[in-house]
């Protein structure tokens, strides 16, 4: 009797291996079919886990954001300058002392660019009906001054539609103040939330060697070669270098922007210097088109109160952008992402239709991190065939 005869139910691995895709693909299929049949419910469970995983994530992003602060004063501070011997001193000193940096900040910003922006806010409100008398001036001068155009198209247009325009931009901004009030009271409600989000930032922080620890034992037990594991945390490494630098420096560049375009307008004696001053920071944080979209409401506001105020406005934005466009932005980025300009154009366009202005300004650092996967799938496999990018140039 021939051993080596197969028993009709002995496993084949060939066969094995298709019959687990077939059952993974209909796994997949029933579940993409029950997500879209039942959207509603789908989308209720799925708020209901955001609401459960949201303060651990948001732990995570002020993990994230404050353990390169917690690092400087680790290194710089208590070990090299105050010699301090012990590791667990140092790290409950660097914790302590990030988090107090950022709390007095916050303090800072809450108690004095708070008001200052409702102060601002409620300026423009009281100044609406003077702008647009204004504008109702400027109109009938031009008309005057040009007897052969349309007038009476003019004059409808400023009958009909600009009483309109007045308002909706006037009961848009008496929304803002109470908007305001009512994050306040949404921060209290959601105090809880916060406070379970910042203990777990600091359990992340004070246990981040012994998680990457535990993820480096998990990888080295499911990946096959030791090699691979090395070259995975390679990756992570250089796309956590590029959401960092990009992160911290773009953040870094728009804070100095910000203060720049406050003292200047504050110099130039111009009206609504902070509130504008932090639209023009905040919008700064997207590339390339972040500064103009900033400039535009300013412009506005400043040259309906005043015409010269307007252009002194733009020729100052021009001024700081291109210091920050030639100057400061390479110092403090550099080429962070990697990324070439009409790549950083396409991720900006891509992130803004997905997910609007933060897509605008989360497209650029993950399209680098796609980018940089790319590069290094494109350079293994042309590695597998002894090849090189030069060799096929």
């Amino acid at each position: 009797m021939n051993s080596n005869k197969k028993h009709p139910f002995q496993r084949d691995s060939k066969y094995f291996t298709i019959s687990c895709y077939v059952v993974a693909v209909v796994l997949i299929s029933i579940i993409a079919f029950r997500v879209i049949n039942n959207w509603e419910s789908t989308m209720k469970l799925l708020s209901a886990i955001v609401r459960v995983i949201g303060p651990y994530f948001i732990g995570f992003l002020i993990a994230y954001l404050v353990n390169p602060l917690v690092n400087f004063l680790y290194g710089h501070v208590y070990r090299d300058l105050l010699k301090i011997k012990n590791k667990k001193i140092k790290t409950a000193c660097s914790i302590f002392s990030a988090y107090l940096i950022i709390l007095g900040l916050i303090v800072i910003c809450v108690s004095y660019i708070v008001p200052q922006l409702i102060k601002s806010i409620s300026e423009l409100i009281t100044q609406f009906p003077d702008f647009y008398n204004r504008i109702v001036e400027w109109i009938n001068a031009y008309v005057s001054k040009n007897p052969d155009i349309d007038a009476d198209t003019i004059y409808d247009i400023t009958n009909n539609y600009l009483p309109k325009m007045q308002d909706y931009l006037l009961a848009q901004l008496q929304k803002i103040i109470p908007a305001l009030y009512g994050a306040g009271i949404s921060l209290i409600r959601f105090f809880i939330n916060f406070f379970i989000a910042l203990i777990v930032s600091i359990y992340l922080i004070c246990d981040k060697q012994r998680i990457l620890k535990y993820m480096k034992t998990v990888s080295y037990a499911m990946l096959p070669a030791k090699e691979e594991v090395s070259g995975f945390f390679d990756i992570v490494k250089d796309c956590n270098a590029i959401c960092k630098s990009f992160f911290i420096g773009k953040t870094i560049d728009s804070l100095i922007i910000g203060v720049l375009c406050f003292i200047f307008m504050s110099i130039l004696k111009l009206p609504y210097a902070m509130l504008i001053s932090v639209i023009v920071a905040i919008t700064n944080m997207i590339p390339y088109f972040g500064p103009y979209i900033g400039a535009i409401p300013g412009c506005i506001i400043l040259f309906i109160e005043k015409p010269m105020h307007g252009i002194i406005f733009l020729i100052l934005i021009i001024c700081l952008q291109s210091f920050d466009g030639m100057i400061l932005g390479p110092r403090i980025l550099g080429n962070s992402t990697g990324l070439r300009p009409i790549m950083i154009l396409f991720a900006i366009s891509c992130g803004g239709a997905i997910a609007g202005p933060l897509g605008m300004f989360l497209g650029v650092p993950i399209f680098g991190i796609i980018s940089y996967l790319v590069d290094k799938l494109i350079d293994h496999r042309l590695q597998q065939k002894n090849m090189t990018r030069e060799s096929e140039m």
